[in-house]
Protein backbone atom coordinates (compact mmCIF):
# COMPACT_ATOMS: atom_id res chain seq x y z
CA UNK A 1 0.00 0.00 0.00
CA UNK A 2 3.19 2.38 0.79
CA UNK A 3 4.86 1.78 -2.46
CA UNK A 4 1.53 2.53 -4.12
CA UNK A 5 1.01 5.33 -2.82
CA UNK A 6 4.00 6.92 -3.29
CA UNK A 7 3.82 6.18 -7.06
CA UNK A 8 1.05 7.93 -6.84
CA UNK A 9 2.74 11.40 -5.06
CA UNK A 10 5.48 10.95 -7.97
CA UNK A 11 3.04 10.69 -10.53
CA UNK A 12 1.10 13.78 -9.18
CA UNK A 13 4.52 15.54 -9.12
CA UNK A 14 5.43 14.71 -12.41
CA UNK A 15 2.16 16.25 -13.82
CA UNK A 16 2.64 19.21 -11.98
CA UNK A 17 6.01 19.54 -13.21
CA UNK A 18 4.98 19.14 -16.62
CA UNK A 19 2.08 22.11 -16.18
CA UNK A 20 4.49 24.25 -14.58
CA UNK A 21 7.23 23.91 -17.36
CA UNK A 22 4.24 25.02 -19.99
CA UNK A 23 3.40 27.85 -18.09
CA UNK A 24 6.42 29.46 -17.08
CA UNK A 25 8.22 28.45 -20.50
CA UNK A 26 9.63 25.88 -22.16
CA UNK A 27 13.32 27.06 -22.72
CA UNK A 28 13.39 27.49 -18.26
CA UNK A 29 12.79 23.74 -18.12
CA UNK A 30 15.21 22.61 -20.96
CA UNK A 31 13.10 22.80 -24.25
CA UNK A 32 12.81 24.31 -27.33
CA UNK A 33 9.61 24.11 -29.00
CA UNK A 34 9.14 26.57 -31.49
CA UNK A 35 8.65 24.47 -34.61
CA UNK A 36 12.33 25.86 -36.01
CA UNK A 37 15.02 23.28 -37.28
CA UNK A 38 16.60 21.22 -34.14
CA UNK A 39 13.96 22.20 -32.10
CA UNK A 40 10.39 20.73 -31.13
CA UNK A 41 7.85 20.87 -33.59
CA UNK A 42 5.68 23.17 -31.49
CA UNK A 43 3.09 22.68 -28.33
CA UNK A 44 0.98 19.90 -30.59
CA UNK A 45 1.75 17.00 -28.65
CA UNK A 46 -0.11 15.47 -25.70
CA UNK A 47 2.12 15.56 -23.10
CA UNK A 48 2.43 19.34 -23.95
CA UNK A 49 -0.67 20.76 -25.01
CA UNK A 50 -3.50 19.04 -27.41
CA UNK A 51 -4.60 21.12 -30.53
CA UNK A 52 -8.25 21.68 -31.14
CA UNK A 53 -8.26 25.02 -33.06
CA UNK A 54 -10.99 26.15 -30.57
CA UNK A 55 -9.84 29.96 -30.46
CA UNK A 56 -8.79 30.00 -33.77
CA UNK A 57 -5.13 31.40 -33.07
CA UNK A 58 -2.81 32.45 -35.54
CA UNK A 59 0.72 33.64 -34.59
CA UNK A 60 2.03 36.58 -35.94
CA UNK A 61 5.83 37.86 -35.65
CA UNK A 62 6.91 41.53 -35.91
CA UNK A 63 9.72 43.46 -36.04
CA UNK A 64 9.86 47.43 -35.84
CA UNK A 65 12.20 50.56 -36.18
CA UNK A 66 13.02 51.12 -32.50
CA UNK A 67 10.21 53.36 -31.28
CA UNK A 68 8.30 53.27 -34.22
CA UNK A 69 5.01 51.69 -35.78
CA UNK A 70 7.17 50.37 -38.94
CA UNK A 71 7.81 47.20 -40.01
CA UNK A 72 11.24 46.24 -41.50
CA UNK A 73 11.66 43.22 -43.96
CA UNK A 74 15.48 43.65 -43.79
CA UNK A 75 17.52 44.12 -41.14
CA UNK A 76 20.91 46.97 -40.42
CA UNK A 77 23.87 44.84 -38.97
CA UNK A 78 24.19 46.10 -35.15
CA UNK A 79 20.91 47.96 -34.81
CA UNK A 80 18.74 47.13 -32.09
CA UNK A 81 15.32 46.85 -33.05
CA UNK A 82 11.42 46.47 -31.24
CA UNK A 83 9.95 43.38 -31.58
CA UNK A 84 6.96 41.39 -31.20
CA UNK A 85 4.84 38.28 -30.93
CA UNK A 86 0.97 38.70 -31.25
CA UNK A 87 -1.85 35.47 -31.03
CA UNK A 88 -4.57 36.71 -33.21
CA UNK A 89 -7.67 34.96 -31.45
CA UNK A 90 -11.49 34.81 -32.38
CA UNK A 91 -12.49 34.13 -29.10
CA UNK A 92 -10.86 35.00 -25.80
CA UNK A 93 -8.81 32.13 -24.40
CA UNK A 94 -8.24 31.84 -20.23
CA UNK A 95 -4.87 32.90 -21.48
CA UNK A 96 -1.61 33.01 -23.96
CA UNK A 97 1.83 32.40 -24.28
CA UNK A 98 4.75 32.23 -26.86
CA UNK A 99 8.70 30.64 -27.75
CA UNK A 100 10.35 32.50 -30.11
CA UNK A 101 14.08 31.63 -31.29
CA UNK A 102 16.58 33.49 -34.47
CA UNK A 103 18.34 30.99 -36.54
CA UNK A 104 21.44 32.13 -39.19
CA UNK A 105 20.06 30.73 -42.77
CA UNK A 106 23.75 29.46 -43.25
CA UNK A 107 23.96 26.68 -40.85
CA UNK A 108 21.00 26.65 -38.57
CA UNK A 109 22.82 27.90 -35.40
CA UNK A 110 21.26 30.25 -33.37
CA UNK A 111 21.62 34.53 -33.08
CA UNK A 112 21.53 35.60 -29.57
CA UNK A 113 20.15 38.87 -29.36
CA UNK A 114 16.58 38.97 -27.46
CA UNK A 115 17.03 41.50 -24.88
CA UNK A 116 15.14 43.77 -22.83
CA UNK A 117 12.27 41.67 -22.29
CA UNK A 118 8.43 43.28 -22.10
CA UNK A 119 5.66 42.55 -19.49
CA UNK A 120 5.21 38.66 -19.07
CA UNK A 121 8.06 37.73 -21.27
CA UNK A 122 11.98 36.33 -20.39
CA UNK A 123 14.85 35.80 -22.06
CA UNK A 124 16.42 32.12 -21.56
CA UNK A 125 18.89 29.88 -22.54
CA UNK A 126 17.59 25.80 -23.17
CA UNK A 127 19.64 23.39 -21.64
CA UNK A 128 18.77 20.65 -24.23
CA UNK A 129 19.77 23.54 -27.20
CA UNK A 130 21.54 25.95 -26.20
CA UNK A 131 19.62 28.60 -28.25
CA UNK A 132 18.10 31.41 -26.81
CA UNK A 133 14.69 32.14 -26.66
CA UNK A 134 12.38 34.86 -25.84
CA UNK A 135 9.13 33.36 -24.27
CA UNK A 136 6.46 34.01 -21.75
CA UNK A 137 7.66 33.85 -18.18
CA UNK A 138 3.96 32.64 -16.36
CA UNK A 139 0.60 31.72 -18.52
CA UNK A 140 -0.63 35.90 -19.63
CA UNK A 141 -3.65 38.00 -19.81
CA UNK A 142 -2.63 39.55 -23.14
CA UNK A 143 -2.26 38.41 -26.33
CA UNK A 144 0.85 40.74 -27.00
CA UNK A 145 4.62 39.89 -26.10
CA UNK A 146 7.36 42.66 -26.50
CA UNK A 147 10.87 42.74 -26.58
CA UNK A 148 13.63 43.94 -28.59
CA UNK A 149 16.32 42.03 -30.48
CA UNK A 150 20.14 43.08 -31.44
CA UNK A 151 21.08 42.37 -35.11
CA UNK A 152 23.90 40.32 -35.90
CA UNK A 153 27.63 41.78 -37.16
CA UNK A 154 28.00 42.63 -40.92
CA UNK A 155 27.77 39.65 -43.64
CA UNK A 156 25.77 37.40 -40.83
CA UNK A 157 23.56 36.99 -43.89
CA UNK A 158 19.56 36.10 -43.98
CA UNK A 159 18.12 35.10 -40.48
CA UNK A 160 14.45 33.74 -39.70
CA UNK A 161 12.60 33.80 -36.45
CA UNK A 162 10.62 30.62 -35.84
CA UNK A 163 7.97 30.70 -32.91
CA UNK A 164 5.46 29.12 -31.59
CA UNK A 165 2.23 31.16 -29.74
CA UNK A 166 -0.51 29.31 -27.44
CA UNK A 167 -4.02 29.94 -26.45
CA UNK A 168 -4.50 28.03 -23.32
CA UNK A 169 -7.80 27.30 -21.77
CA UNK A 170 -6.52 27.95 -18.25
CA UNK A 171 -7.43 24.24 -16.76
CA UNK A 172 -4.40 23.46 -16.13
CA UNK A 173 -4.57 20.42 -18.41
CA UNK A 174 -3.58 19.56 -21.64
CA UNK A 175 -6.40 19.25 -23.46
CA UNK A 176 -8.85 21.99 -25.33
CA UNK A 177 -5.85 24.41 -26.23
CA UNK A 178 -4.85 26.12 -29.52
CA UNK A 179 -1.26 26.39 -29.98
CA UNK A 180 -0.07 27.82 -33.60
CA UNK A 181 3.58 28.14 -35.67
CA UNK A 182 4.88 30.20 -37.66
CA UNK A 183 7.72 31.73 -38.99
CA UNK A 184 9.71 35.03 -40.61
CA UNK A 185 12.30 35.26 -42.98
CA UNK A 186 14.34 38.05 -42.27
CA UNK A 187 17.41 39.23 -45.02
CA UNK A 188 20.23 41.41 -44.60
CA UNK A 189 19.98 44.66 -45.36
CA UNK A 190 21.50 44.53 -49.28
CA UNK A 191 22.30 48.10 -48.96
CA UNK A 192 24.64 47.82 -46.93
CA UNK A 193 28.62 47.95 -48.00
CA UNK A 194 31.15 46.87 -45.31
CA UNK A 195 34.78 45.40 -44.93
CA UNK A 196 33.61 42.07 -46.33
CA UNK A 197 33.05 44.26 -50.13
CA UNK A 198 36.41 44.02 -52.01
CA UNK A 199 35.55 47.51 -53.56
CA UNK A 200 35.45 49.17 -50.01
CA UNK A 201 36.53 52.56 -50.51
CA UNK A 202 40.12 53.08 -48.11
CA UNK A 203 38.11 55.78 -45.64
CA UNK A 204 36.81 55.57 -42.30
CA UNK A 205 33.25 57.18 -41.38
CA UNK A 206 31.66 58.27 -38.42
CA UNK A 207 28.46 60.30 -38.19
CA UNK A 208 26.81 62.01 -34.74
CA UNK A 209 25.09 62.40 -33.22
CA UNK A 210 23.35 58.66 -33.68
CA UNK A 211 20.13 58.70 -33.75
CA UNK A 212 19.81 62.82 -35.02
CA UNK A 213 17.17 65.12 -35.90
CA UNK A 214 17.78 67.93 -37.53
CA UNK A 215 21.24 68.04 -38.43
CA UNK A 216 23.92 65.14 -39.01
CA UNK A 217 27.85 65.61 -38.85
CA UNK A 218 29.83 63.13 -40.76
CA UNK A 219 33.66 62.70 -40.36
CA UNK A 220 35.39 61.15 -42.94
CA UNK A 221 38.85 60.06 -42.20
CA UNK A 222 41.19 59.53 -45.53
CA UNK A 223 44.53 60.16 -47.02
CA UNK A 224 42.50 59.81 -50.46
CA UNK A 225 42.15 63.16 -52.72
CA UNK A 226 40.12 64.54 -55.19
CA UNK A 227 35.97 64.81 -54.86
CA UNK A 228 33.45 61.94 -53.15
CA UNK A 229 29.71 61.50 -53.53
CA UNK A 230 27.96 61.62 -50.33
CA UNK A 231 24.58 59.77 -50.61
CA UNK A 232 22.02 58.83 -47.86
CA UNK A 233 19.20 55.66 -48.54
CA UNK A 234 16.65 55.10 -47.00
CA UNK A 235 15.91 51.24 -46.12
CA UNK A 236 14.89 50.39 -49.67
CA UNK A 237 17.83 51.79 -50.95
CA UNK A 238 16.36 54.48 -52.58
CA UNK A 239 18.88 57.97 -52.54
CA UNK A 240 17.07 60.42 -50.73
CA UNK A 241 20.05 62.99 -50.28
CA UNK A 242 23.12 63.73 -52.68
CA UNK A 243 25.81 66.03 -52.94
CA UNK A 244 29.76 66.14 -54.29
CA UNK A 245 32.35 66.97 -52.06
CA UNK A 246 36.32 67.24 -52.08
CA UNK A 247 38.64 64.76 -49.26
CA UNK A 248 40.25 67.64 -47.53
CA UNK A 249 43.32 66.16 -46.10
CA UNK A 250 43.10 63.84 -43.91
CA UNK A 251 40.11 64.52 -42.30
CA UNK A 252 36.64 66.00 -43.63
CA UNK A 253 33.52 67.07 -42.13
CA UNK A 254 30.12 67.30 -43.33
CA UNK A 255 27.21 68.71 -41.63
CA UNK A 256 23.69 67.81 -43.61
CA UNK A 257 20.23 68.80 -43.00
CA UNK A 258 18.30 65.95 -42.29
CA UNK A 259 15.15 67.56 -40.74
CA UNK A 260 13.05 67.00 -44.19
CA UNK A 261 13.45 63.14 -43.40
CA UNK A 262 11.35 60.70 -42.02
CA UNK A 263 11.85 59.03 -38.95
CA UNK A 264 13.37 55.57 -39.34
CA UNK A 265 16.62 54.11 -40.44
CA UNK A 266 19.38 55.35 -43.10
CA UNK A 267 22.94 54.36 -45.05
CA UNK A 268 25.36 57.26 -44.92
CA UNK A 269 27.67 56.05 -48.46
CA UNK A 270 30.57 57.70 -49.58
CA UNK A 271 31.79 56.67 -53.05
CA UNK A 272 34.56 57.26 -55.50
CA UNK A 273 35.55 55.48 -58.55
CA UNK A 274 33.42 52.94 -57.82
CA UNK A 275 34.50 51.93 -54.25
CA UNK A 276 31.99 52.25 -51.17
CA UNK A 277 32.12 53.17 -47.74
CA UNK A 278 28.70 52.86 -45.87
CA UNK A 279 27.50 53.22 -42.15
CA UNK A 280 24.14 53.36 -40.73
CA UNK A 281 22.44 56.07 -39.03
CA UNK A 282 18.98 56.88 -37.42
CA UNK A 283 16.62 59.65 -38.23
CA UNK A 284 14.81 60.46 -34.41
Amino acid sequence: MKLKVVYILFGIAGVAILMMGNSIGRAEVGFGNTGAPGDAAGCFVTSCHVDTGQFGNETVIQVFEPGTENEITSYMPGITYDMRVTLNTTTDPGGYGFQIVCLKDTDETDWQGFTNPGVDVQIMIASSTMRQYAEHNKRSLTDTFNFQWIAPPEGTGNLTFYASGNAVDGNSFFTNDDPDTTFLNMPEFSGTVGVFDPQMLDASVEVFPNPASSYLNIDIESSLSGTFNLEILDVFGRNVYQETASFQGISTQLNVDISHLAPGFYVVRIAQDGKLVTTPVVKG
